[in-house]
């Protein structure tokens, strides 16, 4: 049996062995201050950045925005939209299509920005058949970008009597410089009735290029008191259009109705007076401001 140590030399063993504790653990605080930043660094490299320059990458565009289909008259707006400019951009032109004084087609700037963003345009429909527009952007380095064109396409109306009728029964007047009376109001231009018949008509090619039809339906001022008539617009020849109600001195309706881009119209007025109460009476069926609505007619 060995002797046992002096109490001294364990005191001694004692706190070496804690001091080396105490070391170890102020290494591995060391270490892990140590991995922290790197750790921090390795989340912010790989997180998603909205860095200007990787922004500016993305492939510019614009494009203009119109409705395809209006009357004229109409308001409506023409948008510009872009995508990748904003970095990039020098001036945005909205430009619009139409006639130097020599008749040649050009392209005239109605809007101009600096601005990447949306632009409106508003404007209305006008005489022309076609309403054309484009956007030019500018840039700061490279080649100007030009957006496909947008097209509105504009319907006119226009007085039936503009077209020639290739058939008429005696008694309908259906010419540029008629005029007659309805309800104590003047109308000119339109399609009236007069003479001692029963029923009248007259037939027009429209060429499949209107859509729609609109009139003041009633009997002239010069028919008699009791008497009464009718109105129809037949679409190739068959198909009714518009059927007025029984139409009366004083009295007129006003539609407008679609006809379904008829290549022919025709306009039959009748006279619906009971003989066996008026024998002798006539009513005159007319139509006032009556006319078509088309797009491409010279």
């Amino acid at each position: 049996m060995s002797p046992r140590p002096p109490f001294r030399t364990l005191v001694l063993t004692m706190l070496t062995a804690a001091a080396a504790v105490s070391t170890s653990l102020a290494v591995a605080s060391e270490a892990d201050a140590t991995t922290a930043p790197t750790a921090a660094a390795h989340s912010s490299a790989v997180a998603p950045t909205s860095n200007p320059e990787v922004t500016a990458k993305r492939k510019p565009s614009i494009r203009v925005a119109a409705p395809a289909a209006l009357v004229e008259g109409t308001r409506y707006a023409v948008v510009v939209r872009s995508t990748g400019l904003r970095q990039r951009l020098r001036t945005l032109q909205l430009q619009r299509r139409t006639e130097d004084i020599y008749g040649n087609d050009v392209w005239e700037t109605v809007r101009k920005t600096r601005s990447a963003r949306a632009m409106t345009f508003r404007t209305v429909a006008g005489e022309a058949d076609l309403d054309r527009y484009r956007a030019v952007a500018t840039l700061k380095r490279g080649r100007p970008l030009t957006s496909r064109a947008a097209v509105v396409r504009v319907s006119h109306w226009y007085p039936l009597v503009n077209f020639d009728s290739y058939y008429e029964t005696g008694g309908v007047n259906a010419n540029a410089y008629n005029q007659f009376a309805m309800n104590g109001t003047s109308y000119a231009s339109s399609w009236y009735t007069y003479g001692g018949y029963r029923s009248w008509e007259s037939r027009y090619t429209l060429g499949r290029r209107c859509t729609q039809m609109r009139g003041t339906f009633g009997v002239t001022d010069r028919s008699a008191d009791g008497t009464a008539g009718t109105v129809r617009v037949l679409a190739e020849g068959t198909v009714v259009a518009y059927q007025s109600p029984t139409l009366t001195p004083g009295a007129v309706t006003t539609r407008t109705f679609p006809i379904a881009n008829a290549y022919r119209v025709s306009i039959v007025g009748t006279d619906v007076t009971d003989t066996e109460a008026h024998p002798d009476l006539t009513s005159f069926p007319a139509v006032g401001d009556l006319q078509v609505l088309c797009h491409g007619i010279a």
